[in-house]
């Protein structure tokens, strides 16, 4: 039987509280509204890859597990999320029985954009340790520095296909986050082409959000092309 096709995918924001939580439906909560509006951006202005996009691509008949989340914010938290996800996997059943079978066999595709890069490499380097995995893509990952900045230089993450599409435009010394290149990955440096409007927060800002929507049309791309020959 062929391998199934685990795709897990982290979002970004900075509201903790929606930190690790399914990024598929709204909380009945005083959060729901922001929530809402957080969730059309991802959709239609950034484009985000997930279940919604990519449910229908081609996949040569093999079973398909999506899990799409909102970034953990922490390190302790992004562990525990990682480890909350791989016993999802493990736990999942399909109509052919296990889907997870003891080997953790599958095809597994993981993503993250902005505040999401850091859990997409934590739920990887967990991956790493008990299974194959076949990609991880970095949509502009962003990283606290001196807190999370040690994931650039050292992920511990092995893959097939490893990539980081990344601007520095905002990266100024006042910005507490940084985005640049990941030791281990293909870097794929976005900076020419985003339009510069200078080195306000404002600026940083659209630099980021700019450099999220084209990096996840390759993420998407490059996801499909996975399913389709992987």
């Amino acid at each position: 039987m062929a391998e199934p096709i685990v795709s897990i995918n982290f979002y970004g924001h900075d509201s903790p509280e929606v930190a690790g939580t399914d990024a598929s439906f709204v909380p009945l909560t005083r959060q729901a509204p922001k929530t809402v509006s957080r969730q059309l951006k991802r959709s239609w202005t950034l484009h985000v890859v997930g279940k919604e996009r990519l449910l229908g691509c081609e996949s040569r008949g093999r079973e398909k597990a999506f899990y799409d989340y909102n970034a953990a914010l922490n390190e302790e938290s992004n562990k525990a999320l990682a480890e909350t996800i791989l016993k999802l996997i493990m736990d999942s059943k399909t109509s052919s029985g296990d889907f997870s079978p003891a080997n953790l066999t599958g095809l597994f595709l993981i993503t993250g954009y902005s505040s999401g890069g850091p859990s997409a490499l934590h739920m990887a380097r967990l991956l790493t340790k008990r299974a194959k995995v076949c990609y991880v893509g970095l949509a502009d990952a962003e990283f606290e520095r001196g807190n999370t900045d040690y994931l650039m230089r050292k992920n511990d993450v092995t893959g097939k296909y490893l990539k980081n599409y990344y601007q520095t435009k905002g990266n100024g010394s006042d910005n507490p986050f940084i985005h640049d290149a990941i030791d281990g990955f293909t870097n794929f440096k976005l900076d020419g082409e985003i339009k510069d409007e200078g080195d306000s927060e404002e600026a940083a800002s659209h630099y980021h959000d700019a450099a999220v929507k084209i990096a996840n049309e390759r993420l998407f791309n490059d996801l499909k092309w996975c399913m389709e020959n992987c």
